[in-house]
């Protein structure tokens, strides 16, 4: 027999795996990092939020039984910069929430004229405040459905209108929407937004969707904000493909097109959106809120709507409550005392089908999920908007 020869090669390579360690302990270190900071942000966002409830609650409901000039104009005053600084707030939150990788959902069947239709009922107060008109227009050939990722759409949309009510102070507001050219993704849907407002001057136009740019319309009156609003709208449109323009109107103002390449959805039937009626009227509602003056003030803002309200501390009391009475609804605060608003949730999942609906100062992606994932059916987020309010109670109760 041949003799036989074995040649081996031997490497070291204890530092590549010690790169490689280095590498995922890196990547665990940024994660938890992550995970702290969106902790931090939503308890921060919590905090502030709390607080601002009370003082734009507490002013409304001056306003409407003080009778003083004088003293209306003060409260005026209070409601005024309350109002700025929950814009603040929710455009710095906004900003940090859009700056995530992570989606909002996953791609559901929707009716973008649903959408605007509950938008609408939102800045119902404000168009009323202002006199301003809101006309909507739909193209007979716009498909009624389509699949898509509804809640980026909605956020976008609703701060481009929160754009025209803000810079429009007569006239009207159109929405409309049309098809547009067939491109790569099929037919996009193009939604207009048309004010009467002060307009976008040229020289303004390439930097409005920029972050924290305060377009300078050289008028008297100082608009509040951050400048973040148009930024969020763009980059959530920018994540679904989508893009969003600015023109001058017909009408003197601006006109904020968007296109959004979504596709179609054959689906029968149509999404219900209650509208104010009396049909919501004398129902009873189950407040679960641990903060006194917040539960009081809520509770004033529901008798006013003509509900009957029902009041617990904290999730114990609700689940007792749920046992032996009946409601239509139940406003659910998530962090208290004894039981939170999330296992409270899920109790009561167990003893009746009623629509919980979250009423709280934690307004993070993540919060959303995790009262979704509890079972609650919608979400309301403090300070409370009274039109808000109502339509989402409205929206549930039959």
């Amino acid at each position: 027999s041949g003799d036989v020869s074995i040649v081996g090669l031997m490497v070291n390579i204890s530092d590549i795996k010690e790169k490689e360690n280095q590498l995922v302990r890196a990547i665990e270190e940024a994660g938890e990092a992550n995970a702290a900071k969106s902790r931090f942000l939503s308890t921060i966002s919590h905090e502030l939020r709390t607080p601002l409830n009370v003082i734009m609650g507490i002013s409304d409901l001056l306003s409407q039984s003080e009778e003083d000039d004088k003293k209306k104009s003060f409260i005026s005053m209070i409601k005024s910069s309350g109002a700025s600084l929950l814009e603040i707030i929710n455009e710095i939150f906004n900003f940090v929430e859009a700056e995530k990788v992570s989606a909002y959902e996953k791609e559901n069947i929707f009716s973008v004229f649903e959408i605007i239709k509950e938008l609408v009922s939102i800045f119902r107060l404000d168009l009323e405040t202002k006199g301003l008109s809101l006309i909507m227009n739909l193209d007979s050939s716009v498909p009624e459905y389509y699949r898509g990722e509804s809640g980026r759409i909605r956020k976008a949309l609703t701060n481009v209108l929160s754009n025209a009510v803000k810079f429009t102070e007569k006239g009207r507001i159109r929405v409309s929407l049309e098809p547009g050219k067939a491109n790569d993704w099929g037919v996009p849907l193009i939604v207009s937004v048309e004010d009467t407002g002060i307009g976008v001057p040229d020289s303004e136009k390439p930097m409005i969707f920029d972050e924290f740019y305060k377009c300078d319309h050289g008028n008297e009156k100082i608009y509040s904000g951050t400048g973040m609003g148009l930024a969020v709208a763009r980059k959530i449109l920018h994540e679904i493909n989508s893009t969003i323009d600015v023109f001058d109107s017909p009408s003197g103002g601006s006109t904020f097109r968007i296109q959004l390449n979504i596709e179609k959805d054959a689906c029968s039937g149509k999404p219900e959106i209650r509208i104010q009626d009396d049909s919501v009227f004398k129902q009873r509602i189950l407040l679960v809120e641990d903060n006194v003056i917040n539960r009081r003030i809520t509770e004033i803002f529901l008798k006013k709507m003509d509900y009957s309200v029902d009041t617990a501390n904290n999730g114990l009391e609700a689940v007792n409550l749920i046992k032996s009475e009946n409601y239509k609804a139940v406003l659910m605060d998530c962090q208290m005392p004894v039981m939170d608003g999330f296992e409270a949730t899920r109790e009561i999942k167990k003893i009746k089908n009623v629509p919980v609906i979250a009423l709280t100062a934690h307004v993070f992606k993540e919060d959303r999920e995790r009262c979704f994932e509890s079972g609650m059916v919608d979400y309301i987020a403090k300070p409370v908007n009274k039109a808000v309010l109502f339509s989402t109670l409205a929206k549930w109760i039959s």
